[in-house]
């Protein structure tokens, strides 16, 4: 499925501005969220803060992600991955949000960064696959994108 933007926690925000956030440089590993979890993009800052939302049982893993590169675009900078698939078939119990976490996805710790959260039911409910493919891709213009400001 094709997903929504993905909105960045502030902490992950404040590193990229400051220019210690490298995300091009980055090991990702992408996390799956049931429904109880709410996004606090100012409160939650590690791994510890969303853990317990993480969905688990069927053929669930976490995903390491691959193809992390930053692509010019006029204008404009877009973050982007490589399409991100937990198999085919797989079954996974429902879920709600997908999450990227900074590290490898066999050595993440509860003091990992959050990076961003993409909601994969805005209208609500969750999704899941039984028996089926479960593949994310990035929006045409990327999880995120940093926008150029015109001078006024």
């Amino acid at each position: 499925m094709i997903t929504g933007p993905l909105t960045l926690y502030d902490t992950a925000l404040h590193r990229f501005a400051a220019g210690s956030l490298r995300l091009p440089a980055l090991r990702l590993t992408a996390l799956l969220l049931n429904g109880t979890y709410v996004p606090d993009q100012a409160g939650h800052t590690v791994l510890a803060d969303i853990s317990p939302h993480e969905v688990t049982g069927g053929d669930y893993t976490r995903l390491q992600v691959t193809g992390v590169r930053v692509v010019a675009a006029p204008g404009a900078a877009q973050f982007m991955t490589d399409a991100l698939n937990w198999g085919e078939p797989v079954n996974l119990p429902p879920v709600r949000y997908m999450v990227l976490v900074e590290g490898v996805a066999t050595a993440l710790g509860a003091a990992s960064s959050l990076i961003g959260v993409v909601d994969l039911a805005p209208g609500g409910g969750a999704v899941e696959s039984q028996r089926a493919c479960f593949s994310l891709t990035p929006p045409a213009s990327g999880w995120f994108e940093i926008t150029a400001l015109s001078a006024a």
